[in-house]
C-alpha cells in the first residue's frame, strides 16, 4: 500500500501574500509554512499577532491550530466564518477548494481514461465547456496543477415506457386501499395491485438499464 502523503505549504510572497505550493523546495528562498492535515482555511492576524491561524470544522465542532499550539484545539466558534470579525485584521490567506459533486482528481481521470471510460475536463474556474478529455495530452504536472477539473461524462438514456395512469395525491393525502408507488417526494397511487406491480417492474427495469444492469 503507497503510504506517499503530498505535503502542502504556503509560501509568503513579496507583496503580502501567501502562495500555495506542494512540495517542500520554496520557489523564492522564503521559509514555508506547513498546512496541517484536515485544515480547510488559514487567516492572516496582522500586527498583533503576526501570525497564520488554521481552522477546520468536524462536525458541530471548529478547531484551531496556530504556532501558540501544538495540536488542533477546540474553538466556541460555530462556523469558520464567525473567526475573522473577532479580529480587526485578521483575513483569509488560503482555503481549501470545495470539491463539487461528481469531480475526480486528475489521476482518477486518468485511469478512467486507460479504461476506455470517457473522461471530460474544465478550467477549475468554469469558464469554458466541460470537454473531452485524450490521456495522451496530459502531462502529470496539468493533472495535478490544480488548474483543472476532472469528471467522468455524465451517462444518460432515453425512456419510453408503457405503465398504467396512476392517481397522483400528496404525501398523506392517499386512503388505506390504495397501493402506493414511491418516486422521490410524490407518491403514485393505484388502485389495485396487478396495475401497481406493472408500474413498479416498469420503472425498476428502467433504472437496471441506467446502471448497467447492475442492481445490487
Amino acid at each position: 500500500m503507497d503510504n506517499y502523503k503530498t505535503l502542502e505549504y504556503l509560501e509568503p510572497q513579496a507583496d503580502g501574500t501567501f502562495k500555495f505550493i506542494e512540495s517542500g523546495n520554496p520557489t523564492n528562498g522564503n521559509q514555508l509554512i506547513e498546512i496541517p492535515e484536515g485544515a480547510q482555511i488559514a487567516y492572516y492576524f496582522g500586527a498583533e499577532y503576526n501570525h497564520i491561524s488554521f481552522y477546520k470544522k468536524v462536525g458541530k465542532t471548529v478547531f484551531v491550530i496556530n504556532p501558540n499550539y501544538k495540536d488542533w484545539k477546540e474553538t466556541s466558534y460555530k462556523s469558520i466564518d464567525e473567526v475573522p470579525y473577532q479580529y480587526v485584521e485578521g483575513f483569509v490567506v488560503w482555503q481549501r477548494p470545495t470539491q463539487d459533486q461528481g469531480l475526480i482528481s486528475g489521476a482518477e481521470a486518468m485511469i478512467a481514461a486507460l479504461d476506455d471510460k470517457e473522461v471530460e475536463y474544465r478550467w477549475v474556474d468554469g469558464s469554458c465547456n466541460w470537454r473531452p478529455f485524450n490521456d495522451e495530452d496530459w502531462s502529470v504536472e496539468d493533472l495535478k496543477s490544480g488548474t483543472y477539473s476532472f469528471r467522468l461524462k455524465p451517462q444518460t438514456i432515453k425512456l419510453e415506457l408503457e405503465i398504467p395512469a396512476p392517481y397522483k395525491a400528496k404525501i398523506g393525502g392517499r386512503d388505506d386501499t390504495s397501493f402506493v408507488l414511491n418516486v422521490g417526494r410524490h407518491q403514485y397511487l393505484y388502485q389495485n395491485e396487478d396495475d401497481y406491480t406493472k408500474a413498479r417492474n416498469a420503472l425498476e427495469a428502467a433504472f437496471d438499464a441506467a446502471l448497467g444492469g447492475n442492481n445490487s
